[in-house]
């Protein structure tokens, strides 16, 4: 999968999530634990981890189950961290019941845990959602993300010189939407939008450095790490600009 087509499967992941938020809690909910899914097929084939099963499971396990754990804590991070300590047992656990030699246990297990934290910052998506402005604030960072994501590829520039661009189409398209939906404010576009640029410029050029970045579940993998790891940031940046 290329470097372009990566980009579009982003833009197309954010842009499933702003049409999510149309629906309130369960659209985006469902939204978070598709891309979850998809994450948890895809990263142990991009980091090529020699226990693929067991990751998967972990992943999909520690990315549901914190969607679950906001959604009955009333839309707060409360019990986050705990769902992410039981993934850390669970990580452990797999590498324990392994009967392959474990040949690569430390990069196994620092791979899957890698992945577990990715798949558990999906569930600030559901936390913003929860609260009043949610859902602005959702449409706000995911289409801001989009933009982001594909500025970053039409320049002609590579690598991390290609951040700065996608920073500012980030922070401009997040500032142009909250200037279009009634809640959120301005600053809280621009700042969530550049927050947006920098993770989808920087991750996509840290992930495209790995071989099976250019293969379809790979590639697709890590296309939807921004959109997940964008939940947590948007739910700090509206819990400290009073968004949510």
């Amino acid at each position: 999968m290329s470097r372009s087509t990566r980009a579009v499967v982003t833009a197309v992941a954010a842009s499933l999530l702003a049409a999510a938020a149309f629906l309130g809690a369960t659209g985006v909910s469902g939204a978070v634990a598709l891309l979850v899914v998809v994450l948890a097929i895809g990263w142990p084939r991009l980091l090529d981890l020699p226990s693929g099963a067991g990751s998967t499971t972990v992943l999909a396990l520690v990315g549901l189950g914190g969607v679950a754990a906001v959604v009955l804590d009333g839309g707060t991070l409360g019990t986050l961290p705990f769902v992410v300590a039981c993934g850390l047992v669970l990580a452990f656990l797999v590498e324990m019941l392994r009967r392959d030699g474990r040949p690569r246990l430390v990069e196994s297990l620092t791979g899957t845990v890698a992945g577990l934290v990715v798949a558990a910052c999906g569930a600030g998506w559901t936390a913003v959602v929860e609260h009043d402005g949610g859902p602005d604030l959702v449409v706000v960072s995911a289409g801001a993300l989009a933009a982001a994501s594909v500025a970053a590829v039409l320049v002609p520039w590579k690598g991390w010189s290609s951040v700065g661009v996608a920073v500012a189409a980030g922070a401009a398209v997040g500032t142009g939407i909250a200037a279009l939906v009634p809640v959120t404010a301005l600053g809280e576009g621009v700042v969530v939008g550049a927050f947006a640029g920098v993770l989808a410029a920087s991750l996509h050029v840290l992930l495209e450095k790995l071989p099976a970045s250019t293969s379809r579940w790979g590639g697709v993998a890590s296309a939807v790490v921004p959109v997940l790891v964008l939940g947590v940031v948007a739910y700090v940046v509206g819990d400290l600009l009073g968004a949510l």
